[in-house]
């Protein structure tokens, strides 16, 4: 091991050491007395350590060499050298000037601004994507905070000094000679069953996760212990712990933490697109207008065709009034039909791929759940917000949505529960194409309107249907488990409830969130036992109910 004023090669003085990474290496600065330029010298033990594998640990060592040597890109320090000595193996590289994230997120106690890190996060991405299209592909291994440096000029670099660097996706040397950090690795690094380029997206996902929380995300081994005995994932949502991420960043970085590699982004080019796209969102535009039936299966949202011929629509009660126990609970009768349900283009891999879905008829509830409602059914106010008994209930998980379902069911022999994803979103739709149905700001209280709190429900604009707060005040619980993507997911209207996580879906937008969560697509997952002030409810009734004579006769 190199010491202080030690020279290696006849040219590298060592300064001091800047890291060691235990059994791996250690990290020296060092000066080049022949070009007079500070550089970092970067001894590796594993040749050491692995005696018997000593032949074709050196190969893949110097073969790794010679490719980092041959990178060029801003965001990478160079390597100018490689050698051996006194039974050592040493890389040397520029030398980045400057703190790393690890230091700086320490010293300011606290998270990072959003617009910083995504202007991080956009430029580590185009890093990976040079990086990963290489003619053989270089996985970096080790994207972690302490790898990030911050420059004097506020340029971030991704570095070498931990214990990275790939090979060839496919061949002996893709296994590498270096190690990994746990937290920042998947379950295929610590597996030891091979990484690719979507290796690295969940490290870096886990790293942006740390820097935008101030918490490193639980390692994979934990989060899928946890799921494999039954219990929710870990991985807290991020907006318990910084609400200024917005959910469309959230998901994204869930995404690219899924533990299945084939459930995060394709490429770091794809995850960098929906990254730049969620910051330059649109601002809601005007309710996009009415095609034709037949352009549904042509590929556009068109007016859905009535379903419930069995009992004409006309002869329906369009709404009507459920006494529980002194506050009055209202639903509204949503026809029937078929709708394109999901995203195209830049939008959330989640809200993937789009499909048509039929839809049969159902009542929902013309308001969320108000808390003069909750308080006649349940007797308590969970609530984190109060002054007014038609605040939309909060604060309120789904298991606890269920239990008030089960019991409102009990009281009026009626068959309330939770919509489907499928009947949420063409709900909130309300037979329009576009992100949102009418103008956002008149029709939802979200974070450019809400001064951070709820409002009664029914002071905005409703929707075609008359429904509601769609789109803003509280999110909404569904009845599905949550999956990543709408790959398999029924086309029939029904919760998707086979597979999937234990995590279930909230639908909609929130007093807290940007716009571009409240699109009539958007949707986010928590566990069960969540609650969050941000997330309510409201119920729906199939037409089919046990006791739909007594109401269809007309009660109003």
């Amino acid at each position: 091991m190199p010491v202080d004023g030690e020279v290696l090669q006849g040219r590298y003085c060592i300064l001091r050491k800047l890291s060691d990474k235990g059994g791996m290496g250690v990290v020296y600065q060092a000066e080049d007395l022949r070009l007079h330029s500070q550089v970092v010298v970067k001894e590796t033990k594993y040749l050491q350590l692995n005696p018997d594998m000593r032949d074709t640990a050196l190969k893949a060592f110097s073969r790794e060499a010679r490719l980092l040597a041959n990178l060029r890109h801003a965001a990478l320090p160079r390597v100018t050298d490689y050698f051996s000595e006194g039974g050592g193996y040493f890389l040397v590289m520029e030398f980045i000037p400057g703190k790393d994230l690890e230091e700086l997120l320490s010293s300011r106690g606290e998270w990072f601004p959003v617009e910083d890190v995504l202007q991080w996060a956009d430029r580590l991405l185009e890093t990976l994507e040079y990086l990963h299209n290489h003619d053989e592909p270089i996985i970096h291994r080790d994207i972690k905070p302490a790898n990030l440096k911050l420059t004097p000029r506020g340029e971030v670099m991704l570095l070498d000094f931990g214990l990275a660097k790939g090979a060839v996706v496919g061949t002996p040397a893709a296994s590498s000679v270096w190690g990994y950090t746990r937290q920042y690795a998947p379950l295929e690094q610590i597996k030891g069953t091979g990484t690719n380029p979507r290796s690295d997206l969940f490290s870096l996902a886990a790293t942006l996760y740390h820097l935008l929380t101030g918490h490193a995300p639980p390692d994979a081994i934990e989060r899928i212990s946890e799921v494999a005995i039954g219990n929710p994932d870990p991985l807290r949502p991020m907006a318990e712990l910084n609400r200024s991420v917005s959910a469309n960043i959230s998901a994204l970085i869930s995404s690219a933490l899924a533990i299945k590699p084939d459930d995060r982004p394709a490429t770091a080019a794809a995850m960098r697109q929906a990254l730049r796209e969620i910051k330059q969102a649109p601002k809601p535009g005007p309710v996009a207008p009415i095609a034709s039936t037949a352009a549904v299966e042509a590929g556009t949202i068109a007016r859905p065709p009535r379903n419930d011929k069995s009992i004409p629509p006309s002869k329906l009660p369009e709404s009507f009034k459920e006494d529980l126990s002194g506050a009055l609970l209202e639903m509204i009768f949503v026809p029937g039909g078929a709708f394109k349900m999901g995203s195209v283009g830049f939008w959330l891999f989640n809200e993937k791929p789009q499909r048509a879905v039929t839809v049969p008829g159902f009542y929902i509830g013309k308001y969320q759940i108000t808390q003069a409602q909750w308080k006649s059914v349940m007797g308590d106010s969970p609530s984190r917000f109060h002054g007014h008994p038609a605040l939309p209930v909060e604060n309120v998980s789904w298991n606890d949505a269920k239990q008030f379902c089960e019991k409102i069911s009990q009281m009026t022999g009626k068959a309330y529960r939770l919509p489907s994803e499928a009947e949420w979103e063409y709900a909130c739709r309300a037979e329009t194409t576009g992100d949102y149905a009418g103008d956002l700001g008149a029709t939802a209280w979200y974070g450019t309107n809400s001064f951070e709190k709820t409002h009664p429900v029914g002071q905005k604009q409703p929707n075609a249907f008359g429904l509601y707060d769609m789109h803003g005040n509280v999110s909404e619980w569904c009845e599905d488990t949550w999956h990543v993507n709408y790959n398999g997911a029924p086309i029939d209207g029904s919760a998707w409830l086979s597979g999937g996580s234990i995590e279930r879906v909230a639908r909609g937008g929130s007093w807290a969130d940007f716009s571009a969560a409240c699109r009539s697509a958007h949707r986010n997952n928590f566990s069960p036992d969540t609650r969050m002030a941000i997330i309510g409810f409201r119920i729906v009734l199939s037409p089919n109910s046990p006791d739909r004579e007594r109401f269809g006769a007309g009660e109003k």
